[in-house]
């Protein structure tokens, strides 16, 4: 280099400097070729990331560590037309399910921003007039040192999963309530027959006596309702066992309508429009009935000021997505029951709760809350599904959609025999109840109507009976559970000595019923716990009449 003269030397620094300045030149040219790239191929990545979160229904919010909206996919806007750049989060405004908390403190993105781990919460957004459910899901995305970049938000609608859960606790209630009262059924069902059957005989000897038989009816009719209250107990939890036949809808209502008019009092109006050639149910006449009555009274008490309800009939086909809201919906047939008022309405706080067992919004003592529990049950239990419509201030409708049936509706003539004819000829009945005050009670009132009763409270004693009593009995009464054994025991065991004796079988309103009419061997007649005096009397005639007409 000491050769070149200081222009030459000059000449090839400044080529040197151009060389080092081009190549940094292509550096940066190579750079920013490479972000390009890298940022088309993320958005790209980012629009496939959308489109697929969109396809599966679920919405993103990016959400700075200030808590401050940046971007969101469709979905978002499809929920939350209001969105806009720089706005709170949301999961800082909507309502949070089952938190006690401030909003702040249970918000998923603040708890992500200052932990930077992810968290998730559940919140619900009124849409109309529906409710909505999310599931929100706060991501931290970090940076080199740790810290939160930004957060994404992913949101899931959840407001189907949040219906079936609702639907799922509902039957999970109406399970334990019907354990419970499955269990009590028996026992309780045997001191209402005592307390009803006495009161009952009392009042045969006491007729002319107006004050006493003005309290004796005041408690006949306090042990009917207690024993009503446990048929509804045991109605919604589908615990009592139902017969079905082909029903027309329309003549349960007719033959309800005194009934019905005055229950509701006088300052209720009460309108039919019953349909024309209405298709048939088949159904349990009492639990249609009862089904009724609970709406009618519903109806009557959303209007203390007076008003009116209307009972409407109609035939309907339901199409697949008719009614989307209503989780029991489906196609098909249906009659459909409607009870309409004029009352205040159903608010939209408690419109989700009213078909829970025990729920009332009446003053304490005024309502047992098992009313439309007990509707509810009686028509999931048929397969049906219920929609109701009401508006604050202008009444509601309750429509009832019960499966139709083509079958043809045979009317029954049969009643029981009057009581002439219930006197017995000296008949010799075997009578097997373990409960002392049952027994006591229906030997009594069999005793009155000249029967001869064998009394034995196992079935030890009622077999140690057949054998001493070479006359025989012309009818056996038995309960179905018994200390030794049930009364389907007893028989079988009857039929495989060969003893030709009718039986009838005694329970209360509790599993053991579900039992006797799943039993294979059908060959007994079934007598309801708590019967009256009259139930019993007319059922034992007209087993051993038809016995003798064989």
């Amino acid at each position: 280099m000491q050769f070149l003269n200081m222009d030459t030397r000059e000449l090839l620094i400044q080529l040197l400097g151009i060389c080092v300045f081009l190549l940094l030149l292509l550096a940066c040219f190579i750079l920013y070729r490479r972000n390009v790239k890298m940022s088309a191929d993320l958005d790209i990545q980012e629009m496939l990331r959308n489109q697929l979160l969109d396809g599966l229904g679920i919405g993103v919010i990016k959400i700075s560590t200030e808590l401050k909206i940046i971007s969101w996919n469709s979905n978002m806007i499809t929920w939350f037309p209001y969105l806009k750049k720089g706005q709170q989060s949301l999961s800082m405004k909507l309502s949070q399910i089952d938190s006690s908390s401030n909003k702040f403190e249970n918000s998923p993105s603040v708890a992500a921003v200052l932990d930077h781990k992810i968290h998730s919460s559940f919140y619900q957004s009124q849409s109309g007039t529906e409710l909505q459910h999310f599931q929100v899901y706060a991501i931290p995305v970090l940076n080199q040192a740790g810290g939160s970049r930004y957060i994404l938000e992913i949101w899931q609608d959840v407001s189907e999963i949040q219906k079936l859960r609702l639907h799922v606790d509902q039957s999970r209630k109406m399970e334990i309530i019907g354990q419970l009262a499955s269990g009590i059924a028996h026992d309780f069902n045997n001191i209402l027959q005592v307390i009803n059957g006495h009161t009952e005989i009392l009042l045969q000897f006491h007729e002319q006596n107006d004050a006493l038989k003005r309290s004796l009816n005041i408690i006949l009719s306090s042990g009917k309702r207690a024993s009503a209250l446990t048929r509804q107990l045991l109605l919604f939890s589908r615990k009592q066992e139902i017969e079905t036949k082909p029903t027309s809808i329309n003549n349960i209502v007719e033959n309800m309508n005194k009934m019905l008019s005055r229950l509701i009092g006088e300052d209720i109006a009460l309108e039919l429009q019953l349909a024309e050639k209405a298709w048939a149910i088949k159904a349990d006449e009492t639990q249609i009935e009862q089904m009724i009555m609970n709406l009618v009274i519903n109806a009557r008490d959303a209007m203390p000021k007076g008003g009116k309800i209307r009972i409407s009939t109609s035939n309907v086909i339901v199409q697949e997505g008719d009614f989307p809201q209503v989780v029991d919906s489906y196609p098909g047939n249906f009659i459909r029951i409607s009870v309409s008022d004029t009352g205040t309405g159903i608010s939209d706080e408690i419109k989700n709760r009213i078909f829970e067992p025990f729920f009332t919004t009446k003053e304490k003592g005024e309502g047992t809350g098992l009313g439309l529990a007990t509707v509810y049950s009686v028509i999931r239990a048929n397969e049906g599904f219920i929609k109701l419509e009401t508006q604050l201030g202008k009444g509601s409708t309750f429509h009832v959609y019960y499966p139709a049936q083509l079958e043809e509706i045979h009317e029954e003539k049969c009643k029981y025999a009057d009581s002439a004819e219930n006197v017995s000829q000296g008949e010799r009945i075997l009578f097997v109840e373990d409960d002392e005050q049952v027994g006591e009670f229906a030997t009594e009132v069999l005793t009155h109507y000249q029967y001869k009763v064998f009394r034995a409270s196992n079935l030890q004693q009622a077999r140690a009976l057949l054998k001493s009593e070479p006359a025989g009995f012309d009818l056996v009464l038995s309960d179905f559970i018994l200390p030794d054994g049930t009364g389907d025991d007893f028989l079988q065991e009857l039929q495989a000595k060969g003893y030709n004796i009718p039986i009838i079988l005694c329970s209360g309103y509790s599993e053991e019923r579900t039992k006797i009419f799943n039993l294979d061997n059908r060959a007994f007649t079934f007598l309801a716990k708590p019967f009256t005096l009259d139930e019993l009397i007319n059922t034992c005639r007209k087993v051993i009449s038809k016995d003798k007409s064989v």
